[in-house]
């Protein structure tokens, strides 16, 4: 019965991610600050906009279409938010003082070292749902990064493998083996050969990549993939766009 119920169109996740996590702990102060003003809100819409326009990671909204877009879909089609406006959802306050532009990543923009994209758990689990979804992020005037993924579905799919793409995504980045696996390999005996330096490379990159000690040291994680892909793209948000916009360089005095 669950193979001959189907759908088409698009999935969509979404996630909030503070932003303070992504500024220089130097200007967090500062930045408390100016999260929520009006000044911070203009240069989301203003200052962050041209500087979408010079750079080619992060596409500004006039440079590309959604990706739950059909090819017959056309310009004057409506956003989620004047729909909701149009719709009686929330008053024309949220359109004009609550909507940011939302960017959309160009993967191909983005490169990973070749020791990392060897690696089985980066290969299997991150790079499979870094190629299949689409990501957009959008900041708000709280400070806070909206992660939105998106899969546009070109034919009908069964709703089990839908949920299942979804599901893909909570999957858990080992840590803790990868870490075992090292410290087994390092202190083998003489009479057992070591693994191959290319492996073991893979998994050195593979934990600083994550962040987390070699020697297996300190808390265990088992990061989700799609926290840890909002996370590299969020990190990626600022240097690229935004930093020099934030006037953060230019800290008040306390």
């Amino acid at each position: 019965m669950h193979n001959q119920i189907s759908a088409k169109g698009y999935s969509s996740l979404v996630m909030v991610l503070n932003m303070k996590r992504f500024i220089h702990k130097d200007s967090q102060r500062y930045f408390e600050t100016i999260r929520g003003t009006q000044e911070f809100a203009r240069v989301l819409r203003n200052d962050w906009q041209v500087a979408g326009n010079r750079q080619k990671v992060f596409l500004p909204p006039n440079a590309y279409s959604p990706p739950f877009d059909s090819p017959e879909s056309t310009p004057d089609i409506m956003s989620p938010e004047q729909v909701g406006f149009a719709t009686g959802i929330f008053r024309s306050i949220m359109l004009e003082h609550h909507t940011f532009p939302t960017f959309m990543l160009d993967k191909e923009q983005v490169t990973f070292p070749e020791s990392l994209c060897d690696n089985f758990q980066f290969k299997t689990l991150f790079l499979r749902a870094w190629e299949r979804w689409d990501v957009l992020i959008r900041p708000s005037h709280t400070g806070f990064f909206i992660i939105l993924t998106h899969v546009y579905r070109q034919q009908a799919r069964p709703l089990y493998q839908l949920a299942q793409d979804v599901l893909n995504l909570q999957e858990s980045l080992d840590v803790p083996s990868a870490q075992k696996w090292l410290l087994r390999n390092r202190t083998r005996g003489e009479n057992q050969p070591a693994m191959p330096a290319e492996r073991e490379q893979s998994a050195t990159a593979f934990l600083k990549w994550v962040g987390a000690d070699e020697n297996g040291t300190g808390e265990l994680h088992y990061l989700p993939v799609q926290w840890k892909l909002a996370m590299e793209v969020a990190s990626l948000f600022i240097p690229t766009l935004g930093a020099k916009s934030l006037f953060l360089e230019k800290r008040r005095s306390y």
